[in-house]
């Protein structure tokens, strides 16, 4: 019986993931397969498996379904009520921060098209002053501690503009655990 078996993904993932890789070299990365297998063991790293309780063929499905969201997060047929939200969200995944999804209104304010968006982080929005305020922020949501729900800072888009933003941050849980923290943003006028 051999010790490894394959995982197929689709196509169109294959190659969003291949372009990731090309574009993004100082990863380290050398194939779809390195980057896949590096993903799945970060995603079943978080999992906290009890002894008394084997995982479910429906928890693995998610779990699958949440490496393909972080590998490719923008896309799919189910995003039409979500891109026609006006007011820019963001979803990022614990614990690294990574760009799950987000709608139209997001893309627009960051400047980013969807495949730019591919492994973005939230820190990658945030000017460097403000970002110990998210991390912190982010930090503690993740972790279930006491953070701010609304606070004001600045980001920076695609082309380097600086745009004051309201964020309004709460966790993301699926399927009964804090798979990360969602945003909606409000650009706010400068004082």
């Amino acid at each position: 019986m051999p010790s490894h078996t394959s995982v197929s993904i689709s196509k169109n993932l294959h190659e969003a993931i291949k372009e990731f890789i090309k574009s993004h070299p100082e990863l380290g990365y050398t194939s779809v397969a390195e980057f896949c297998k590096e993903a799945i063991r970060d995603k079943l790293s978080e999992l906290k498996v009890s002894m008394e309780k084997p995982s479910s063929i429906e928890s693995l499905s998610s779990i699958i379904e949440e490496i393909h969201q972080a590998v490719y997060p923008v896309g799919g047929d189910d995003k039409s009520l979500f891109d026609a939200i006006n007011e820019p969200i963001a979803i990022f995944s614990a614990p690294h921060g990574a760009l799950i999804t987000c709608n139209k209104a997001f893309q627009k304010l960051s400047g980013y098209e969807d495949e730019e968006l591919l492994g973005m982080n939230f820190r990658d929005f945030i000017v460097p002053e403000d970002l110990p305020k998210v991390e912190k922020n982010f930090w503690n949501r993740i972790n279930g501690e006491k953070a701010e729900n609304k606070y004001v800072v600045k980001a920076r888009n695609k082309k380097g503009k600086i745009i004051p933003i309201e964020i309004n941050a709460n966790q993301y849980v699926k399927n009964g655990r804090i798979a990360g923290v969602g945003v909606l943003i409000r650009k706010v006028k400068e004082k």
